[in-house]
């Protein structure tokens, strides 16, 4: 249940993120929070049907937040508020600290039929895809919001 909150308090922080800009046109980071929730919706369906890559995803999502979230609240943020990027840094907290508990582990993907992901090499596995998941997820925020920033990575030719 404290995962369906943080979710839902992530995808409340994406949903109400400035909407415009002072010109009146949209922005592409707005689009990129909306594309965002699709993986927090997911999320929250998942967990609440109890399935397994619910969890993962979920995690990916807490992993991929927490380092933004924290750079946020605790850097220098040049008279930006701390509100949102602390509700940010808690929510993903308590997804981290939450989800990965035994008794979590056992309700999710000790449900699973015909798969035993108790062992070290699954334990690999299972975060390999978390972590992939999460770099996804960090990458496209990544590219969306600084993009401008990181323009020349365009120049690298394919063949390096």
């Amino acid at each position: 249940m404290l995962a369906v909150l943080a979710l839902l308090a992530l995808a409340g922080l994406a949903v109400t993120a400035p909407y415009k800009d002072p010109i009146g046109g949209y922005r592409r980071e707005v689009v990129a929070m909306w594309v965002a929730l699709t993986p927090l919706a997911a999320a929250i369906v998942a967990i609440i049907l109890n399935r397994p890559w619910g969890r993962w995803l979920a995690l990916a999502v807490a992993v991929a937040v927490l380092p933004w979230a924290a750079a946020l609240t605790f850097g220098q943020t040049y008279g930006a508020p701390r509100a949102r990027p602390a509700i940010a840094l808690g929510a993903a907290s308590m997804l981290l600290l939450g989800l990965t508990g035994r008794t979590v582990y056992r309700g999710f993907e000790g449900a699973v039929a015909g798969i035993d992901w108790s062992g070290r090499r699954m334990t690999l596995v299972r975060w390999t895809i978390i972590l992939n998941l999460a770099s996804v997820l960090g990458l496209f925020l990544f590219a969306v919001f600084y993009r401008p920033r990181v323009a020349w990575h365009a120049a690298i030719p394919g063949s390096l």
